[in-house]
């Protein structure tokens, strides 16, 4: 019967353990001068996205298509206003 049909289901479930996921590592390398010459000037797009009601700020260069995401605790104004320069940092580095 399992040949045909497959293993019962009701003795996999809460038999399946999910295994834990690891953190992403940020490693920041310095951007070219080059790259620093032609771009000097940057413009933003941002916009607060929501997954399974999670907000994150969501950001993308215009010019040199680098997108950011980062989680935000709520969307109060001093929480926005926080995640974009954590982001303005990124270009400034």
């Amino acid at each position: 019967m399992e040949h045909i049909f497959g293993p019962k289901v009701g003795s996999l479930k809460g038999k399946a353990m999910r295994t834990g996921q690891t953190r992403v590592r940020v490693n920041l390398l310095p951007i070219p001068a080059v790259t620093m010459d032609r771009y000097e000037r940057v413009a933003l797009a941002g916009d607060v996205m929501k997954v399974n009601r999670i907000p994150f700020l969501v950001t993308m260069s215009r010019a040199i298509k680098f997108e950011t995401v980062e989680l935000l605790t709520n969307q109060k104004m001093w929480t926005l206003l926080t995640a974009i320069k954590n982001v303005q940092n990124l270009y400034m580095h």
